[in-house]
């Protein structure tokens, strides 16, 4: 997995994009509790817990292009926390 050097470019869907520092950082300190994966091709699909909610990245060619979360809710207070903690 690798980062685009600017977040900005993956697209989030379903969360603010704010946390997206906080997850990157969970992911690279292995904080996260991964599901399936699935590789097709260029293609890879990886489901993830993090934050009390489950998650999908999209990566091709090995970087990650989009982040859904696809079950949970992150409210206003744990947005602040995953942000601060970053």
């Amino acid at each position: 997995m690798a980062w685009p050097n600017d977040l900005k470019r993956i697209k989030c869907k379903g969360f603010n994009s704010a946390i997206l520092s906080a997850m990157k950082n969970a992911l690279d300190r292995n904080d996260v509790k991964w599901g399936d994966c699935h590789l097709w091709a260029d293609e890879s699909i990886g489901h993830f817990h993090w934050a009390n909610c489950e998650w999908e990245m999209i990566e091709i060619c090995e970087l990650v292009k989009s982040i859904e979360l696809l079950s949970g809710h992150i409210d206003d207070p744990d947005l602040t926390l995953l942000v601060l903690r970053g």
